[in-house]
């Protein structure tokens, strides 16, 4: 069970600040649930078949140099990468 104690430390570790522990203590309860489900499924019965490759059917590795900034390539990069709000 995570405590207030626990998320104030964790804020402490991360250099955040944080008003209300309240809001966070369910949410990373869910999370913490599910690792639980993930920890309990049973993965050893099942096999991953791979195709096997031969090596000269691959490509050669090459570096390309490439010479502008790529992230001014996009029409509107302050928010290309989303992800859900921390704080």
């Amino acid at each position: 069970m995570i405590t207030k104690l626990d998320i104030d430390n964790i804020a402490k570790a991360m250099r955040i600040e944080i008003n209300s522990t309240d809001q966070y203590i369910d949410d990373i309860q869910t999370v913490i649930q599910y690792f639980t489900m993930l920890d309990n499924v049973d993965v050893n019965s099942i096999q991953i078949e791979l195709p096997e490759t031969n090596l000269k059917n691959l490509r050669n590795d090459e570096h390309i140099e490439y010479d502008n900034k790529l992230i001014y390539a996009f029409k509107s990069y302050k928010n290309f990468i989303r992800s859900p709000k921390l704080i």
